[in-house]
């Protein structure tokens, strides 16, 4: 909600903060840096300038009318990324592999269970 102007809170002239932010902030937050961090400035900037060129062939200026119209965006969107040249559809793809890998282990280790400890019987002496 940081992006929302009118969830701001003020105490005084003093802006409040948060002491720590959720568990799904923190999540997001690990994930992106992880994805930075692995993916080179050069194949960033191809990946989000292809997002953009994707999602303004909607002529849509919000994801919210996106959405309203979605089957007919859905359309658009599919058609846009098919008439990309093949390299970029290429990079597309692993960009977003690469970004969902990372979603994944960040799961995995999030929700990761204890380790099995092995039963060990003891013989019964009597």
């Amino acid at each position: 909600m940081q992006h929302d102007l009118y969830t701001w809170q003020l105490q005084g002239k003093e802006f409040i903060h948060l002491d720590e932010v959720d568990n799904g902030s923190q999540f997001i937050d690990k994930t992106i840096k992880k994805w930075l961090k692995e993916v080179s400035p050069e194949q960033r900037g191809e990946f989000i300038n292809n997002v953009f060129e994707i999602l303004q062939a909607t002529d849509a200026d919000t994801l919210a009318q996106i959405k309203e119209k979605w089957m007919k965006n859905a359309k658009i969107l599919i058609s846009t990324y098919k008439n990309m040249d093949e390299e970029s559809k290429k990079m597309m793809v692993q960009t977003m592999e690469e970004l969902f890998a990372i979603i994944k282990n960040n799961v995995m280790e999030k929700f990761k269970l204890p380790e099995k400890k092995e039963n060990k019987k003891v013989k019964d002496v009597n």
